[in-house]
């Protein structure tokens, strides 16, 4: 700030000396006016280098605060999220002609991985990103708090009957808020809307009862899920075919399949 002072100060000089027809001063043989030539070629360049990194700030700063999504790609796999800095890799998944890829942070498609797990588990993930996976309670937290995305659920049931359900909004608390559930409104589907009746409830695992019921829903059902006072949808629940209420459920239908997956809403 100083030099920028100071040569503010010596080009004044030089116009009152130039205006005024001092000639020895305003000769290109004074050492004043050679300084005076240097500090103004070095304010140009100045200026210059401050707008080039004004806008690699403007671009540092779109990269750092814009929403994570998958990138633009139409085949399923595991990709790390735009942007490079969020540092979180999930399965991504496309619809046909569609570059807007949905992140999946829930998978169940066999028994083979348990499901029944405590708090710890929960909050950082667990799985294979390629098979039956959680993505993780913190990593969601940090997605869907940068940005506003909608929710698609998809179900086979054991007798090969498909389902699937959307809502228009996506999105879970901190750990301190016990990472709430933020649900949109029901957006269509060939399934009753009974996700809604966990929205606004805090996650619960086995050690960790955040439900409203006076016992531990968690703890009960053997797994980790926004429960109410238990639940009408646990797609965290244990893999079986029967009528326990343990099991994988939507609406009283066991499951054999379950996905959840979120994507960005892009602006019309």
């Amino acid at each position: 700030m100083r030099l920028l002072q100071l040569a503010a100060f010596l080009m004044i000089i030089n116009l009152a000396f130039t205006t005024y027809h001092i000639p020895y001063i305003a000769s290109q043989d004074n050492p004043l006016m050679v300084v005076l030539q240097l500090m103004h070629a070095n304010i140009d360049q100045l200026a210059n280098g401050m707008e080039t990194l004004k806008n690699k700030l403007g671009h540092l700063k779109n990269e750092l605060f814009s929403a994570p999504t998958c990138p633009n790609k139409t085949i399923d796999g595991v990709y790390r999220l735009k942007p490079s800095q969020s540092f979180i890799s999930a399965y991504c998944h496309y619809d046909q002609n569609d570059s807007n890829g949905w992140i999946v942070f829930l998978r169940r498609s066999s028994g083979l991985l348990s499901f029944s797990r405590l708090w710890n588990d929960y909050r950082a993930g667990f799985g294979d990103l390629r098979g039956d996976h959680w993505l993780g309670l913190e990593k969601l937290y940090q997605i869907t708090r940068m940005g506003n995305y909608e929710l698609k659920v998809v179900l086979k049931s054991f007798e090969e009957e498909h389902m699937w359900a959307r809502y228009d909004g996506f999105k879970i608390s901190d750990e301190f808020d016990r990472y709430r559930l933020q649900l949109g409104r029901f957006a269509g589907g060939n399934v009753e809307n009974k996700l809604n009746n966990h929205n606004a409830m805090k996650f619960s695992t086995p050690d960790n009862d955040n439900d409203v019921w006076d016992g531990n829903c968690a703890e009960l059902y053997k797994s980790g899920w926004w429960f109410n006072e238990c639940h009408t949808v646990n797609l965290n629940g244990m893999y079986r075919n029967n009528t326990q209420f343990d099991k994988i459920i939507w609406d009283g239908k066991t499951l054999k399949e379950a996905q959840m997956m979120i994507r960005i809403i892009k602006s019309k």
